[in-house]
């Protein structure tokens, strides 16, 4: 009898929990161990249908771009350069803003502030998207630049990477630092054409690809934002932006 109450009473009794450690469902933040496994899924993740919409809109605005692609080659041929469009030189080369990012990613990952780590991981994995995508164009494309200087016009590596820039900018920290982030990422494209070092539809095509590799790498790190945007195009036409904001 007292055997059976026993077990009765065992029976009835809920398991102790386990440690906090082992019942936590949750994904842990990847670090940089997990920096090229977290890359292919990123590159995986550019083949969605969130991307159809701005990457048909850049599809389109390149092709318009060729209309007046000679006027305004054109155009900065036949006047001095100005002055300051050198420091959209250097904002955009690949050695001023591949340290930066490197050390940003560094600084997050010893950073308490989890908002700017993610941002820092997702800067850094957009970059090196962003520059395999340029790179593998570039080759492939083989247009020369206005100035002669090489074959590798074809797209604008500068605006590409700030308009990458200017996306996670914008996902992670809302419009106020976005609009700012977007306006130097298109005086970096400005500094381009009077460089003569790209036409227009290659700051175009630069432009939408940075646009995408931002968006879709903060998406993925992180896609509880309260307030977001994206280029949409509406079932009946045209081209629009999607605002979406979620109460707390």
């Amino acid at each position: 009898m007292l055997l059976a109450a026993s077990c009765l009473a065992s029976a009835q009794t809920p398991p102790a929990e386990p440690p906090a450690s082992i019942r936590s469902s949750e994904k842990a933040e990847p670090g940089l161990k997990e920096f090229p496994r977290e890359l292919l899924s990123n590159f995986r993740a550019l083949v969605s249908t969130q991307n159809l919409a701005p990457l048909a809109v850049g599809a389109a605005a390149t092709a318009v771009a060729k209309i007046p692609n000679a006027r305004v080659e054109n155009f900065f041929a036949a006047k001095p350069k100005y002055l300051f469009h050198e420091p959209g030189d250097y904002m955009g080369s690949g050695w001023v803003s591949g340290p930066a990012i490197a050390g940003l990613l560094l600084m997050g990952q010893k950073s308490d502030d989890a908002r700017f780590r993610s941002f820092t991981y997702s800067l850094a994995q957009g970059y090196v998207i962003n520059q395999s995508i340029v790179m593998g164009l570039k080759a492939t494309v083989g247009s020369q630049r206005p100035n002669g200087e090489n074959s590798l016009s074809f797209p604008s590596g500068h605006t590409a990477g700030a308009f990458t820039w200017a996306a996670t900018v914008s996902h992670y920290y809302g419009l106020k630092a976005g609009i700012p982030a977007y306006l130097a990422a298109t005086y970096v494209s400005f500094s381009r054409l009077d460089d003569r070092a790209h036409r227009l539809t290659d700051v175009v095509a630069g432009a939408a690809i940075g646009y995408i590799v931002g968006k879709t790498v903060s998406r993925r790190a992180n896609p509880d934002r309260r307030f977001d945007w994206n280029v949409m195009v509406p079932p009946g036409g045209g081209v629009g932006l999607s605002l979406q904001y979620q109460l707390p």
